[in-house]
């Protein structure tokens, strides 16, 4: 549970915005997630003098919306999750990894921003924009309903897939610390199945992002169903399938049990920090020997007792050091 913001605080009860705070950046990733793809995409075709190829067009597509959720996830992904889209939601409510209130109102926001999104590039390009389609998704030439839902279907699946095995398993395992890479996995499946699925349905992936330029531009494109129902059911099978056959589900002290913290090597390199810098330390402070070597007998013996017992409180000093790991759990 995360401390909100101060515009979202309240003094009595310093966690209850945590759902607002959460809804609101939905809101504003969602917003986002239609309006720099599609303002980018709209430009392009309304402008005739941009020349672009087929196969240019299905690289932009992809790479314009993998930047845009590797930003977004990097940026609210701690205070979401960065679902901004309704089929991982529904993944996630199906999962139990969500509340499932909390996921409904989810998926009100996911829409509601991403039709201002879609309103905002119409209100940014005008009537050519308009007529241009606003980045609307719609079937490929000769491709029949029941291809554009299964193609939705698959490629989302595989999409929510990467998504459990990367933000959502705990991935205690050292040598697969890939939740720090989840912003990049995430990013670049949502981009290659744009690659895939450009010349298919328009590569949707995502309802919200179907429905708000449908909505806007007051057109609901061929197999606008197949598209909207296909990710949705797509986003469900590829989170079941992920828990129900990979999660590791055992107790969280089991798996630090076998594998050792996924932190452990950081712990540790914090703590060899923490010694080499006591270390320094020691090696810098000032000499307290004996002040000449013109002391006499019983003054060296004397002197040598000081530095004997000066090593012991410097080496039980070290003995008794322990690094604190609270801080970096």
């Amino acid at each position: 549970m995360f401390a909100p913001g101060p515009l979202l605080r309240n003094a009595q009860e310093p966690f209850q915005a945590e759902w607002n705070r959460a809804l609101l950046a939905e809101f504003i990733g969602s917003f986002y997630i239609i309006f720099l793809p599609s303002l980018t995409l709209t430009s392009v075709f309304q402008d005739t003098a941009i020349s672009t190829s087929t196969l240019g067009l299905a690289i932009l597509n992809g790479l314009v919306f993998a930047f845009t959720l590797i930003s977004l996830i990097a940026a609210i992904g701690h205070v979401s999750g960065c679902h901004v889209n309704p089929a991982v939601t529904a993944g996630m409510i199906v999962t139990r990894e969500i509340d499932p209130i909390k996921g409904a109102l989810y998926i009100v926001v996911q829409v509601a921003g991403c039709l201002v999104g879609s309103a905002a590039t119409y209100g940014l390009l005008g009537e050519s924009g308009h007529k241009a389609g606003l980045a609307r998704n719609t079937a490929g030439v000769g491709i029949t309903d029941a291809q554009a839902f299964f193609a939705e279907l698959i490629v989302t699946a595989f999409f929510v897939f990467v998504i459990m095995g990367t933000a959502v398993d705990q991935q205690y395992k050292l040598e697969f610390k890939t939740r720090a890479n989840a912003p990049l996995a995430i990013g670049t499946a949502l981009g290659a199945g744009h690659f895939a699925l450009t010349f298919v349905t328009g590569a949707s992936m995502n309802p919200a992002r179907s429905l708000a330029p449908w909505i806007v531009s007051e057109s609901f494109t061929r197999s606008w169903w197949a598209i909207l129902l296909g990710p949705f059911i797509g986003g469900i099978i590829g989170a079941l399938v992920y828990v129900l056959v990979f999660l590791d589900t055992r107790p969280e002290f089991e798996q630090i049990a076998e594998y050792g913290s996924k932190n452990n090597d950081d712990r540790a390199d914090k703590e060899i920090k923490v010694l080499e810098n006591k270390a320094e330390a020691e090696a810098a402070a000032p000499y307290s020997g004996p002040a000449s070597g013109s002391a006499s007998g019983s003054g060296s013996a004397s002197g040598s007792s000081s530095g004997s017992a000066s090593a012991s409180a410097s080496a039980s000093g070290s003995d008794s050091y322990t690094f604190d790991y609270s801080e970096s759990a």
